[in-house]
């Protein structure tokens, strides 16, 4: 899916980085899920990055995009707490391909205001 994120809040050369949080969080935000409630952080709206609280059970400190892409996983209020108590098998496995992971699938959303590649240029890098 895409990831959708307001504008001047991601910019490519972060992405460019390669720093594990800045793609751990886009594959989070691309290939997870909503929680059954959004984690404090997403409620009150500070500090995120993306307007959609999700979360990729099992996986990268087991917080929420938000969270993580500050280095912040520890402190999600989300974890895996909020699944319930999943059978590893229930765990939705990351995709996750050899190499680098590529920024293609960053997106404009022209339906939805404030929503943007967040400057910085293209989303191929």
């Amino acid at each position: 899916q895409s990831v959708e994120f307001p504008r001047g809040r991601i910019h490519a050369y972060q992405i460019r980085t390669h720093r594990p949080s800045y793609i751990n969080v886009l594959l989070i935000q691309s290939q997870g899920s909503r929680p059954p409630a959004p984690c404090t952080r997403c409620r009150a709206g500070t500090g995120g990055v993306f307007p959609k609280c999700r979360h990729l059970p099992g996986a990268f400190d087991r917080a929420c995009a938000n969270c993580k892409w500050p280095d912040a996983g520890n402190s999600c209020s989300v974890r895996d707490s909020a699944w319930g108590a999943l059978r590893e098998s229930q765990l939705p496995m990351p995709i996750i391909g050899r190499g680098f992971a590529r920024t293609a699938g960053l997106s404009y959303k022209p339906n939805h205001p404030g929503l943007g590649r967040g400057g910085g240029g293209g989303g191929r890098g």
